[in-house]
This record gives C-alpha cells, structure tokens and sequence, in this order.
C-alpha cells in the first residue's frame, strides 16, 4: 500500500513539474527590435516630445493586442509607450511623470486644467469609448473619443 501511494506522489510530481515548465514564461509572441525599426510616425512623437531620452527597449508583437498595440517602447525617462500597426500612441505611461501636453488631445487638456489643476496627466490610454486618463492624484477619469468628460472610472 505505501508503494502505490509513493509512485502516485512520484507521478504526480513528475505532472506537476511538467505542468509548470510550459511556454507562458517565454516571450515568443514578441520580438526586441530597434527604434529604427519603429514606423515612422513612432519615431517622430518620441523625438519630438521625449527630446534626450533613449529607447531602453523596443518590442513587436507577432499580433496586435485587443487595443491595436503592437510595439512597446520603454524610454531612459521611465516613460512607457505603446503604438499600434501604423505607430500612433495607444497607450502612455509616465510612471508619475506628466505626459506632454501635445500628446493630449486639447478638450482633454482643458477639462484636466480645469478641474484638476493642482495635479497633471501620468498616464493617457486609447480606450473603445475614447480615452482613459490618469490624474497624478490616482483618478482615472473617462473622456468620449471627442474628448468630452464622461466619468471617473471606479
């Protein structure tokens, strides 16, 4: 009997062990490239709006995510920048920097100047209802994609 219990613990472990080393842990579904290899409409935000800053790390996705992003770029600045097939911006993180203003859309700016101005932008993400962005006092705010104020995300 404990023969038959210690090979059912031994298979077991040996499933388990299986079970655990699968491919998730892997990045096969992205390739690290250079900024060069960016579209160029990438290249042209980054150098006009993070000027000095450097491309930690390029990546392409084998397939667009559910929001159209393919590339990832972390820059020197801590900024974290996400860009669909034709290298528009889907997604900026300023990890508690504030993004530039031009790369907001104006209704948005103004809304944010206006009703949070003791705080700035860290984050603005392109959303199927619009934008979602990032106050720098941890509220997610909700814009249409004409950029009219619709909500605080909860």
């Amino acid at each position: 009997m404990k023969l038959i219990f210690l090979k059912t613990i031994v298979v077991a472990g040996i499933l388990f062990s299986f079970t655990a080393c699968n491919n998730d842990d892997d990045n096969n579904n992205e390739t690290n490239i250079s900024l060069a290899e960016l579209p160029e409409a990438s290249r042209n935000l980054i150098e006009s709006n993070f000027t000095g800053a450097t491309a930690n790390r390029v990546v392409r996705k084998n397939a667009a995510d559910n929001d159209g992003t393919l590339y990832e770029v972390w820059l020197s600045n801590n900024f974290e920048i996400d860009f669909d097939t034709n290298g528009f911006w889907t997604d900026i993180d300023g990890n508690m920097q504030q993004v530039p203003n031009a790369l907001i859309p104006e209704a948005i700016l103004s809304y944010a100047q206006a009703n949070y101005s003791s705080f700035f932008i860290e984050g603005i993400d392109k959303e199927t209802y619009g934008f979602q962005v990032e106050i720098s006092n941890d509220v997610d705010l909700k814009f249409n994609a004409d950029g009219t104020f619709i909500g605080i995300e909860n």
